[in-house]
């Protein structure tokens, strides 16, 4: 049974549409006495991925989001097949049940995820993401846009709002959002078109505030010419009104606002960490950041940023990758290792000492072992997920081609754990995307291509939701 709802369309395209969802996702199920994991695909060779998940830290529901393909759109009047792609959104509880499952759509156009918030205040979900379909207005043609959109703990859509650039061949790609104490949501991302300021070039990235009531308040642009900046994630510090952003750039000197280059003047191509702080009351008036952390960006000393959160003492923890370059090759790439760094509270120590600890994780130069999301739990320690081609446990290869992971450190960084979860089949591929904690136990998101703790893919690519309790 759906329950169905529509808005008006000036395109060819079906319009969006909220459905229950009772039988359309395939689930299947495994329970153990320390884990349990649910798979979400879809046959034959469906694509679900992008996963992202929210706690509710009252009651200690997860709210999981990712996209799937869907059925192909004929349009006949166009003599066109469209492919098309939904967000699936997943309330469960803790014991493994699915409280309720919506799939957000819009037939022959493709949605993708960038980024959801659990506001723990009002108890709302805030998804965001990119479209090139009519979300909440009509979009330009072969375009990608900026949606948000705010639901309650129920599912339902309470507002939306797609927000494009002038011209045809742009997209906007949002890929982290959160909610502040005024329950104004931020979206970060990155562009090519000129949006929210002057330049037209690829790799421009901005920050976009919109009020409780979906009106937008604040778009800027982040860009030096010449560079490329791509932010990854987001975190809100509620003590210290402070919004903290985390990316990659290339070429990109922040604190001279110009590019980077090399000898003779020759464009320097080399990957950097960056960490900017935003403030709730100032910033919306004209964007304004602060610089707190610039790494990297030489022809051996490479990072890339790629999650971050805050502690309840507004420390800033960084999740991302040191790029491990051949010495003396001008840039060429062994492997990654992933890198998880601790900065103190910018509001309270200021200095060049404020980076308490700085950690590598991985074996060998030419692993890839690259760390997507960190979160951490009430009395500091910090976790983190992501992926690797190799034994981070002990001696040899990953069981699969790359497998998932997670650690714990404590909040001084103490190595507390390592747990390292692939397939015997070793052309699976497993990706943590996302991971949160309520009480003592964790809760992952990611996508694999192969069966893991005994459940088999139904889809090319499938999603995964799993608990585990901590030992």
């Amino acid at each position: 049974m759906f329950i169905l709802e529509t808005i008006n369309s000036f395109s060819n395209k079906p319009s969006i549409t909220s459905l229950d969802v009772s039988e359309d996702v395939f689930e299947d199920k495994i329970n153990t006495s320390s884990e349990w994991t649910v798979f979400n695909g879809k046959a034959p060779d469906a694509l679900t991925m992008r996963s992202k998940l929210a706690i509710d830290q009252t009651w200690g529901f997860t709210y999981v989001v990712m996209d799937q393909d869907g059925d192909l759109y004929i349009d006949n009047k166009a003599r066109e097949v469209h492919p098309t792609k939904n967000l699936i959104l997943q309330k469960y509880d803790s014991t493994r049940n699915t409280i309720w499952t919506k799939e957000i759509g819009i037939p022959g156009s493709i949605l993708k995820v960038g980024g959801i918030w659990f506001d723990q205040i009002t108890h709302t979900i805030y998804i965001t993401g990119s479209t090139d379909g009519f979300f909440a207005k009509k979009p330009n043609e072969n375009s990608q846009d900026l949606f948000v959109i705010k639901l309650d703990s129920n599912g339902n859509i309470l507002w939306k709002k797609q927000i494009n650039t002038p011209g045809q061949n742009r997209f906007v790609s949002p890929t982290a959002i959160t909610v502040d104490i005024f329950r104004n949501v931020w979206v970060t991302g990155t562009t090519n078109a000129p949006f929210g300021g002057n330049y037209d070039m690829h790799g421009n990235a901005f920050i976009a505030v919109f009020n409780q009531e979906g009106k937008q308040i604040l778009l800027k642009q982040i860009a030096i010419q010449g560079a490329q900046i791509f932010p990854t994630g987001l975190a809100y510090s509620r003590n210290y009104g402070k919004i903290y952003m985390v990316g990659s750039a290339i070429n990109a000197n922040f604190r001279t606002n110009k590019p980077n280059f090399l000898k003779d003047n020759h464009i320097n191509f080399r990957s950097s960490l960056f960490v900017l702080e935003y403030d709730i009351y100032s910033s919306l008036l004209k964007g304004d950041y602060k610089i707190i952390l610039e790494m990297g960006g030489t022809n051996i000393d490479q990072y890339e940023g790629n999650s971050i959160t805050v502690d309840r003492e507004g420390h800033i923890l960084i999740a991302g990758n040191r790029l491990n370059m051949k010495p003396n090759s001008n840039g060429i790439l062994l492997g990654r290792s992933g890198i998880l760094m601790k900065i103190l509270n910018p509001n309270r120590f200021n200095g060049p000492y404020n980076e308490p600890w700085t950690i590598d994780l991985g074996k060998t130069q030419e692993g890839d072992t690259i760390i997507t999301a960190i979160t951490t739990d009430s009395v500091g320690n910090v976790f983190t997920t992501g992926s690797a081609n190799e034994n981070l446990q002990g001696e040899g290869n990953s069981a699969g081609k790359e497998d998932l992971f997670l650690t714990k450190h404590s909040s001084s960084g103490r190595k507390v754990w390592i747990k390292q979860i692939g397939s015997s089949h070793p052309d699976t591929c497993t990706y943590g995307t996302g991971i949160g904690v309520w009480k003592q136990d964790l809760y992952l998101v990611g996508t694999t291509t192969g069966a893991i703790n005994g459940l088999p893919v139904k889809g090319g690519i499938d999603q995964f939701v799993m608990k585990l309790k901590q030992e």
